[in-house]
């Protein structure tokens, strides 16, 4: 699907077009409350998200659609639709005879297209193609924004083990989550309205429960402090609570692909 791209494009762009802005504009300028800045950044950066990730899931079910109602009946040759000039053999007549001899009989290799081919093309599209290692790429913008912020505010030669155990855990266990999160609903809208409108009500709506718990987990942290104010315990804590939470989301929920076939 040609979507795929895109999608991946617009996930860097728009998280280098949040890091940019929020690295760039400072707080004064802005005139505004930090927190309602960057919701706004989100709800655009996330709009653009959601939009090419719905168009994505739309293609993979076309793809879908078009492979479960495959037929070699309906298949063309350019030599045939040329009709043959100057006495070339038939391409297709070569091609049937090579598919009756690897296959035993077209059915055969229609039904192979329609369950195996499907199958794999669905799994290498809908899972392997957004796999964790391809989300945790995607999000390399928000970690440099974060080293940077810490660097920025306890120094160079200063070393805290407690941001690096909060950097990580972001990075690689609650955005993820997150993500996680945006690929399920963008697959469950996935459906195209009948206007542009309520398409844009639909990119809204994502963008705004994925930016909901993006605040919240840009915030749980001040949350948790006033709990214990030993910041490295809770680090680590955090780590490991939400690389749980990854691996159950990423490992234990099922497969996107395979409800999209009709």
């Amino acid at each position: 699907p040609q979507f795929l791209g895109p999608a991946f494009l617009g996930l860097h762009l728009g998280l280098c077009i949040f890091t940019s802005v929020v690295f760039f504009v400072d707080n004064t300028v802005v005139g505004m409350d930090r927190g309602l800045f960057q919701g706004v950044l989100f709800l655009l950066c996330f709009g653009l998200m959601a939009h090419l990730l719905r168009k994505y899931w739309c293609s993979i079910h076309e793809m879908q659609v078009q492979i479960s109602n495959f037929s070699i009946d309906h298949a063309m040759s350019s030599c045939c639709t040329q009709g043959h000039v100057e006495g070339r053999s038939c391409d297709r007549e070569l091609i049937l005879e090579c598919i009756s001899s690897w296959f035993g009989s077209t059915a055969a290799f229609e039904f192979y297209v329609r369950s195996e081919v499907w199958a794999i093309l669905t799994n290498q599209l809908a899972n392997d193609a957004v796999s964790y290692s391809r989300i945790v790429q995607s999000l390399t913008p928000l970690l440099w924004m974060v080293l940077n912020e810490r660097v920025l505010r306890h120094g160079q030669r200063e070393v805290r083990y407690d941001e690096i155990f909060w950097v990580l855990s972001h990075w690689l266990a609650a955005l993820p989550c997150i993500a996680k999160l945006m690929l399920r609903l963008c697959y469950h809208l996935r459906a195209t309205c009948r206007h542009m409108f309520l398409d844009l009500i639909v990119n809204a709506m994502v963008a705004f429960i994925v930016t909901f718990f993006m605040l919240i987990i840009a915030n749980v942290r001040e949350l948790l402090l006033e709990l214990s104010p030993n910041q490295l315990l809770l680090s680590v804590m955090v780590l490991i609570f939400y690389s749980i939470a990854a691996a159950l989301l990423w490992r234990c929920v099922p497969s996107m692909g395979t409800a999209v076939h009709t």
